[in-house]
């Protein structure tokens, strides 16, 4: 049988066409399913244009199996995606102000009157242009309607303004706006006009109107006449979409490349057809918007819909679900709206107002903009865009956004929002793997389906990014999102599209709240990329209808990013080419493309992880490092971050007097130059003022550390110490001077890599490595703790695949199997602290280990409902911590902390500590013998 998403491609291709072939016509078609696709003949669903062979047969496969309802290959689904559905709905380019259709369907709309009409109109329909909006060049698309008016979508002006009515409407601090009337492909040509304020933000609709600079001379476009008729007379009616489809990162991306053959933003004509009205939500109303079947692949905020009959503007489009309908503001509704008449809107008479749902609308409006301070002007500031970040605005209420995550989410903003590209985001926490199970660990973010009761998953926000990172156990997400991270802290070049605009554009640094953005679509796009879903791409679900996908434009971009990276880590040079032109030559920031090809030198042949470099034993011989008798050591695990948690938890560290700090490894992302430098160096140097207490810092190896191949990591263990204390390898030996105690490290970080899957990654040590520990542990008479990044073993996070008899394995093997080799000298080895899972677990003795502890807890946010105490199922014999144990919540996530171990001559002091709302609580404390 079909899959759902070829049952809803089927039906949408049902919608369009009829049994014999022909466009579906009559009211009838509503009342009945999809017509029976068996009875079309083959020649009708192949289409009719000119295609290379292979893709010719591919659509005949598809068409064969879709006519006989039989389930279709990978391949053939994307046939009728990309080739089928879109020929019978294509995508015409405009250029120099004209078109030409191929199809035989729409051959009607080469000859007169119908060109005629829809040639006088495509002049006055522009692209909304931001020259100095740091992320996001264009808005949408406008339309003339009126002298020296423009109409466009709400939530396209919600981009540069705020406020709602016709008084006290503002733009945005730095902000301006224009448009550009031509924007088509292979064309420098622009025509330019600056928007002077915003005349009107509909309070119900998805309109706005904007006022430009005049436009008297006989060279500017002039004003399109907006129907009268109902769109209930007009089903059927032809109609033609004009404006600038954009990007969707909901929608496949190979699919849109080959649709729009991977050049978006230009001026485009989709034809289609009036369909029958609905009711949708749209900035918490339900409206009755008119629908049309145009492409719904890819966004047209603010297309005109004309009627190929009269040239009259149908309808203002402002949404689309893909496979299902676009929706578009009737201009017979608005013709009753007295205000919208009374702004000067060029409609076909003169129209008679008539009370409508929006009058309730207007009359909020007028009391919120009675309320509003005078002082604030109409026309955009005059001030330096460099002068200051972007300013919060006040909602009129909190707005209502139903998001598409993966499952259905809704959100309510706060009062105070900043006006951003993006949307309020829902996404998950920790660790996101290509496959794993529901743990809060290095190897896992998936959200438990046994969440607490009245608990609810916080926004992902700039807030809660503030928190700490979102990470993958995955080297090329982590890769992604070092780029994209180094691209935040980079001053942006003005795109092709700022350019051409024939402004002066100014190049500006990404303040907070922009690069926060960056951050969290490389977030989105990593975490979706890695999901286990089939044919994931980027199919988000459908969200709120204002939340067009041009308003995603850092998701979007981090998309093409995304794809560009892939590209070129797997030699597709054709590939890179047309993505690298697409990112360049669009709306996205140029340096997207140039941050990604500085980052594909970390990646190894073919998209692997690059081989990490290693210094082996021979090269370091014994390097044992003597340490204090009774010395005091601070261990932190998954600390790399930067971000303010980690910080914090340092500080406290610092506050218990350490002799020595060891941190259990991880620098995120991936472990880069310049993450080992911002996100450990700096942060450990400022806090315990390095520069004159020379506190020795040492570090293991850690996944993230060796995803760029080490270098960073290698790099910073040469600065961290100097002289007889320096590190000189990824392994090491700390020996109290009294022969007591020695803490040697190990490095489990370097293998810790599958090509296949993360959880087929069993970490070892390297032989080499194990036997020079082992003569450590020979010759020392004392007792020893051993350290590394990964466990032994756990009872909350699966380590390796399932066994031969399905069940999962709570320890690692290859750890066991040396940790058993390395008793065998008759020495005690009483302890072994590990990081990696982002938690803080006491366990009791286990696998002959009296003392095994996990501190991971040191920086990685863990939301309070993502249970990282909850056993791992289908295991035999798991290890128990002691409950009292457990990390409290504080606020949204469980406490960040460390250790703090104590040498004394026959034992160690060891002393779990928690970071409880700012104050520091020792969560436990042991005696280690």
């Amino acid at each position: 049988m079909p899959d759902f998403h070829t049952e809803e491609a089927k039906g949408f291709l049902g919608k369009i066409l009829t049994p014999d072939g022909r466009e579906s016509g009559g009211l009838e078609s509503l009342t009945q399913d999809a017509p029976a696709l068996e009875d079309l003949a083959l020649e009708e669903l192949v289409p009719a244009r000119s295609l290379p062979q292979e893709q010719i047969d591919l659509a005949e496969r598809a068409a064969t199996k879709l006519s006989r309802s039989e389930e279709m290959a990978p391949d053939e689904r994307f046939a009728l995606e990309a080739i089928i559905i879109p020929d019978k709905r294509p995508a015409i380019d405009i250029i120099r102000g004209d078109y030409h259709v191929t199809h035989h369907l729409w051959l009607h709309f080469n000859k007169a009157p119908i060109k005629e009409k829809l040639r006088r109109a495509i002049p006055s329909i522009g692209r909304i242009e931001l020259p100095h909006h740091p992320t996001l060049p264009y808005g949408g698309t406008g339309f003339v309607v009126g002298d020296g008016l423009l109409m466009t979508n709400r939530h396209v002006a919600q981009i540069f303004a705020s406020g709602i009515g016709i008084r006290d409407l503002v733009f945005l601090s730095g902000y301006e706006a224009g448009i550009d009337f031509v924007r088509e492909r292979d064309s420098t040509v622009a025509h330019f006009l600056a928007v002077k304020e915003v005349a009107m933000v509909h309070p119900y609709w998805d309109m706005a109107l904007l006022q430009v600079e005049s436009l008297s001379s006989s060279k500017i476009p002039s004003p399109l006449t907006l129907s009268l008729k109902d769109p209930v007379e007009l089903y059927d009616r032809d109609v033609a979409v004009i404006g600038y489809p954009a990007f969707d990162p909901r929608n496949d991306a190979a699919i849109q490349n080959t649709v729009f053959n991977g050049i978006y933003y230009i001026k485009r004509l989709q034809p289609g057809k009036i369909r029958e009205r609905r009711s949708v939500e749209s900035f918490r109303n339900m409206v009755s918007a008119v629908t049309h079947d145009s492409s719904t692949l890819g966004g047209n905020s603010g297309s005109a819909v004309v009627d190929s009959v009269t040239g009259e503007i149908l309808g203002l489009h402002f949404a689309g679900v893909y496979l299902d309908a676009n929706f578009a503001v009737p201009t017979f509704e608005l013709a009753r709206d007295s205000r919208v008449v009374d702004a000067g809107v060029n409609f076909q008479s003169k129209p008679r107002s008539d009370p409508g749902a929006w009058v309730k609308w207007w009359s909020e409006a007028d009391v919120e903009g009675e309320a509003t301070k005078k002082s604030e002007a109409k026309s955009p500031p005059t001030a330096n865009p460099l002068a200051g970040p972007i300013v919060s605005v006040q909602a009129a209420e909190p707005a209502k956004i139903t998001l598409g995550l993966g499952d259905s989410s809704t959100w309510t903003l706060p009062i105070e929002i900043s006006i951003r590209v993006g949307e309020a985001r829902g996404l998950s926490s920790g660790e996101t793997p290509q496959s794993a199970p529901s743990t809060q660990t290095d190897t896992a973010a998936e959200q438990s389906s046994h969440e607490p009761q009245g608990r609810t998953r916080p926004v992902r926000n700039a807030q809660a990014l503030r928190a700490g990172p979102m990470t993958f156990r995955d080297h090329f997400a982590s890769l992604f999102q070092s780029a994209v991270a180094d691209l935040a802290s980079r001053t942006p070049e003005p795109s092709s599209s700022m350019e051409a605009s024939g402004l002066e554009s100014l190049p500006l640094p990404y303040n907070p709240a922009d690069a926060a953005d960056l951050i969290l679509a490389a977030e989105k796009i990593a975490q979706i990329r890695t999901s286990n879903a089939p044919n994931a791409g980027l199919g988000l679900e459908p969200m709120s209808y204002e939340e067009m996908p041009l308003l995603n434009q850092a998701q979007a971009c981090a998309s093409l990013a995304w794809q560009l990276m892939q590209a070129k880590v797997l030699g597709d040079t054709a590939g890179a080419a047309q993505l690298e032109a697409q990112i360049t030559g669009g709306t996205c920031d140029p340096r997207w493309a140039q941050t990604i090809t500085e980052y594909v030198k970390y990646f190894g042949p073919n998209g692997s992880r690059r081989e990490p470099l290693y210094v082996k034993p021979d090269k370091v011989k014994r390097n044992v490092i003597e340490i204090e008798a009774g010395s005091r050591i601070a261990l932190i695990g998954d600390w790399g971050t930067g971000a303010q948690p980690a910080r914090c938890v340092l500080e406290q560290a610092r506050d218990q007097h350490p002799d020595i700090v060891v941190h259990l490894g991880d620098i995120y992302y991936s472990g880069t130059e310049k993450e080992c430098q911002a996100n450990f160096q700096d942060v450990v140097n400022e806090v315990f003022d390095r520069a004159n207490s020379h506190l020795p810092i040492y570090t293991l190896c850690g996944n993230h550390d060796m995803y760029c191949g080490g270098g960073g990591y290698y790099g910073l263990l040469k600065s961290l110490n100097k002289g007889a204390k320096r590190q000189e390898a990824s392994f090491f030996c700390l020996r109290a001077s009294d022969e007591s105690w020695q803490l040697l490290g190990l490095d489990t970080g370097r293998n810790d890599y599958s090509p296949f899957s993360v959880t087929d990654a069993v970490t070892f040590v390297e032989e080499v490595e194990e036997e020079w520990h082992r003569n450590r542990i020979q010759e020392f008479p004392g007792k020893t703790i051993l350290l590394s990044h990964h466990q032994l073993f756990s009872a909350f996070s699966q380590i390796g695949g399932r066994q031969s008899d399905g069940t999962l394995c709570a320890y690692n093997p290859r750890l066991k199997a040396m940790y058993e080799r390395l008793l065998t000298t008759g020495r005690s080895i009483p302890a072994w602290f590990w990081g990696h899972e982002h938690n803080l677990c006491i366990y009791r003795p286990y696998l002959g280990l009296p003392f095994g502890r996990c501190v991971g807890h040191s920086a990685i946010p863990v939301f309070a409902n993502d249970e990282p105490y909850k056993p791992l199922g289908a295991t035999t014999s798991l290890p128990e911590i002691f409950p009292e144990t457990m990390l409290s919540v504080s606020g949204d996530f469980y406490t960040h902390g460390f250790a703090l171990l104590t040498l004394e001559s026959e034992a160690v002091q060891a002393e779990y500590f928690e970071d409880l709302n700012g104050a520091l609580r020792c969560l436990y404390s042991e005696r280690i013998h």
